[in-house]
């Protein structure tokens, strides 16, 4: 194992240096072919992890999708934690490294001080996520999720290496979480400390709590502003607006306790590319609507958003 060990990175240092594109495909590859024996310690991980051909953009993706890529979400842990409470409490890195799982806690510290070895600016960030068991318009009764925050190159970004790490073994990773843009994260994200609140476009608690929750293939399929028009509608249509430069298909679902049921809907683009879908609920009453979409060339549609409304009938 030591001889290929030694055989990979001499093959990785014959490659010529990274290009401002920021082509990560041969970090992304490096990452694969970690000896077992520098898997145990964050210092040795980091020294396996780290190349003097790299510059900071490149060591940050290094540890990002080894972490992603080797610790797994700890259910069994999770579960026994409410979805609105803080899930950060364990942060041990070397009993992270051992059991290869964690909560978000245990993610974003390990990156943490990782990138620490590696000589990279970084910050584990609390706050409040609207992930897996969040209920629109739930309160938060204190911080349930951690993140990390990582400067590169003079600049400052977010990033979320739990939520890219696959929930399943035969799933990618979600690369939309590497270096999210903060107008995206917003809508899922929100920072504890006002510091982070003051200095970037994040939401107010109120405004966090009244959005859509929105998943990353809204981004990913090119939808910026969304626009609800009402939540509460009367025996007629709900109306969401948003933008996208592609041409989507889309399908619309309403779910009331265990029961799901198709939404009727008419989807119209303008010339400014707004997608406008007047959605008919087939219930009345409160009711979850999820909004699927896909590129028309797709065949797999996947969930975009999810907000709830009240239908009520005219009496």
């Amino acid at each position: 194992m030591r001889e290929i060990a030694a055989l990979l990175i001499f093959l990785f240092f014959s490659f010529p240096a990274f290009t401002q594109e920021r082509d990560y495909a041969v970090v992304d590859w490096s990452t694969q072919f970690i000896p077992d024996a520098f898997e145990h310690s964050v210092e040795d991980l980091a020294l396996f992890l780290d190349s003097p051909r790299y510059g900071e953009f490149e060591k940050f993706r290094a540890a990002f999708i080894w972490v992603a890529s080797n610790i797994s979400y700890d259910h069994e842990r999770r579960n026994k934690i409410n979805s609105k409470t803080s899930n950060i409490r364990r942060v041990n890195n070397n009993e992270t490294l051992k059991l290869r799982k964690g909560v978000c806690g245990d993610y974003a510290a390990l990156l943490h001080a990782i990138l620490d070895k590696m000589g990279v600016n970084s910050r584990v960030v609390k706050g409040y996520a609207k992930g897996a068991g969040y209920e629109i318009n739930d309160p938060f009764f204190e911080t349930n999720h951690a993140w990390n925050a990582v400067q590169l190159e003079g600049k400052w970004y977010f990033t979320d290496v739990t939520w890219a790490s696959p929930s399943k073994a035969d799933e990618d990773l979600e690369l939309f979480y590497f270096l999210p843009e903060v107008e995206k994260l917003r809508t899922s994200h929100l920072p504890e400390k006002e510091e982070y609140r003051d200095k970037y476009p994040f939401f107010s608690m109120m405004e966090f709590m009244g959005l859509p929750r929105f998943f990353s293939p809204y981004f990913e399929l090119g939808c910026t502003d969304v626009i609800k028009k009402n939540n509460t509608i009367v025996s007629n249509e709900l109306e969401l607006t948003f933008n996208t430069p592609y041409d989507l298909s889309f399908k619309v679902t309403s779910v009331v306790g265990p029961n799901q049921q198709h939404c009727k809907f008419t989807a119209k683009k303008s010339e400014n590319k707004d997608i406008t879908l007047s959605i008919t609920p087939p219930v009345s009453g409160k009711q979850k609507i999820l909004v699927f979409g896909k590129l028309n060339s797709a065949s797999k549609y996947e969930c975009m958003l999810e907000l709830i409304i009240t239908k009520e009938e005219i009496r």
